[in-house]
C-alpha cells in the first residue's frame, strides 16, 4: 500500500533573492573615513619672530563639509589657531604658525588631533639678536643696474644663537635683497648684496629688517647708471678735440663731489675713461644757492667773488682764460645745501681764448665726499 505525503507551507508565499548573474560587478565597499595620518613644518627651524607654515594630511579626502583638526603647541611662544578644517575633496591643509621672540633656543612641539588621532612635529626656535643698525655700507642712496650693493645687519652684541633676519622690500621688483642674513653665534654683523633693476624713471623703494624686535628701514632710489660724455671741438685745448663717453657705473663711483659755501659753491670730480679724472666746478655770489636752472656768461676761476665762475678741467689742464655756460638740470642735496650731493645732472659747455670748446653732459649718483678742496671755496 502507498501512502502519499502532502507538505503544506503556512504564512504565504516567500520569495528567495535570485544570486548574481556570473560577470555582474560586486557592490562597491564602503569607503573609509579619511583619518589624519601626518603634520609637517614646511622648515626645521626659525628665528623667534617669524614665520612657519605648518601642513595637515588626511588618509584621504575629507568627507562633506571638511574635517577640523585640533592644533595645540608645548609652548607659549609658538602661536597656532586652536584648529584648522581641512577642505571638503582635499587630503591636506595649510596653516601659518608664528613665533615670539625668544631669549634661549627653545624645541617646540606642535600636536594635531582629529577623531582620537595624534600627530606631533617639532620645530627649532632660535634666539634672536637685536638688530642696531642696516644700512648700505657706503651709504649710498641713489642705486642703479649692474653694480653690487650691499647693506650691512648690525647687532647691538654678538649674537648668543644664529639669528636669522629676512629682509624685505617694499618693491621686490625694482630691488631686491639676495636672500637671508644668517648671523651665526659669537658674531654680530652680517652684509647682504640688493640687486637693482632697470627702471625708466627714479623709483623709491624701501628696504626693512627686523630683529629682537627691533625694526630699521632704508630709504632708497633706483635710477638709471651715471653717465658722462665730453665731446671736445678740434683745436680745443682741454679736451684735445677728442669724444670721451664714461657709462661704466662701476666706474662711476668713483666720482666725488661736494657743495660748499651754503650751496654756492659745487665742486666734483669724474674717473676719465683713458685714465686720469676730469675736474667740474660752479660758483655763485654769496647769498645765492645752486639750483635747477641756467647760468651764463661764466669765467673761470676768479677772485672776483661777486661774479659767477666756473671750471672744467682734466688732469689739471684748462683754458688759461675761458669762458662758457652751465645747465643744471638736476641737482639733489644731502640735507641742506651745504655738503654732500645725491645726484647732478646737467651740461658744462667751456671755451678757451682760441675759440675752441668743449661740451660735457654729466649724470652722477651719489659721488663720494671729494679728497680735498673739502673746505674751500670756488
Amino acid at each position: 500500500m502507498s501512502v502519499a505525503l502532502f507538505v503544506i507551507g503556512c504564512g504565504g508565499n516567500k520569495t528567495t533573492a535570485p544570486s548574481p548573474a556570473p560577470g555582474d560587478p560586486s557592490p562597491a565597499p564602503t569607503p573609509r573615513p579619511a583619518t589624519l595620518i601626518g603634520l609637517t613644518f614646511d622648515r626645521p627651524s626659525l628665528t623667534g619672530g617669524q614665520t612657519a607654515t605648518a601642513t595637515v594630511r588626511l588618509t584621504s579626502a575629507a568627507p562633506e563639509g571638511g574635517l577640523a583638526v585640533g592644533l595645540s603647541s608645548s609652548a607659549g611662544l609658538l602661536t597656532a589657531p586652536a584648529s584648522v578644517t581641512v577642505p571638503a575633496g582635499q587630503a591636506s591643509a595649510d596653516v601659518s604658525i608664528g613665533t615670539s621672540i625668544t631669549p634661549t633656543d627653545t624645541t617646540v612641539t606642535l600636536t594635531a588631533t582629529a577623531g582620537g588621532v595624534i600627530q606631533t612635529a617639532k620645530i627649532d626656535v632660535w634666539a634672536q639678536g637685536v638688530l642696531d643698525r642696516f644700512e648700505e655700507i657706503f651709504g649710498n642712496k641713489y642705486l642703479y643696474e649692474k653694480v653690487f650693493w650691499q647693506m650691512q645687519a648690525t647687532l647691538r652684541s654678538p649674537a648668543t644663537s644664529l639669528t636669522i633676519i629676512e629682509p624685505k622690500s617694499s618693491s621686490p621688483a625694482v630691488l631686491e635683497p639676495s636672500g637671508l642674513m644668517q648671523i651665526g653665534p659669537n658674531s654680530s654683523q652680517q652684509r647682504l648684496e640688493l640687486i637693482a633693476k632697470p627702471v625708466a624713471d627714479d623709483t623709491p623703494v624701501t628696504i626693512s629688517a627686523t630683529s629682537g624686535g627691533v625694526t630699521k628701514t632704508v630709504e632708497f632710489v633706483v635710477t638709471a647708471p651715471p653717465a658722462v660724455r665730453v665731446i671736445s671741438e678740434p683745436g680745443d685745448y682741454v679736451g684735445l678735440g677728442k669724444t670721451q663717453v664714461q657709462s661704466s657705473p662701476g666706474g662711476l663711483l668713483g666720482a666725488s663731489g661736494r657743495a660748499l659755501c651754503g650751496g654756492r659753491s659745487l665742486f666734483f670730480t669724474v674717473p676719465a675713461p683713458g685714465g686720469g679724472e676730469w675736474t667740474f666746478a660752479l660758483g655763485l655770489p654769496a647769498g645765492n644757492t645752486i639750483q635747477q636752472g641756467e647760468y651764463a656768461s661764466l669765467v673761470g676761476p676768479t677772485s672776483d667773488t661777486s661774479r659767477p665762475y666756473f671750471q672744467v678741467a682734466i688732469n689739471g689742464r684748462s683754458c688759461s682764460v675761458g669762458t662758457g655756460r652751465v645747465v643744471v638740470d638736476r641737482v639733489d642735496y644731502e640735507t641742506t645745501p651745504s655738503g654732500r650731493i645725491h645726484r647732478f645732472r646737467g651740461v658744462f659747455e667751456s671755451r678757451c681764448e682760441n675759440g675752441a670748446g668743449l661740451r660735457a653732459e654729466i649724470s652722477i649718483n651719489d659721488p663720494q665726499p671729494p679728497r680735498q678742496f673739502a673746505d674751500r671755496c670756488f
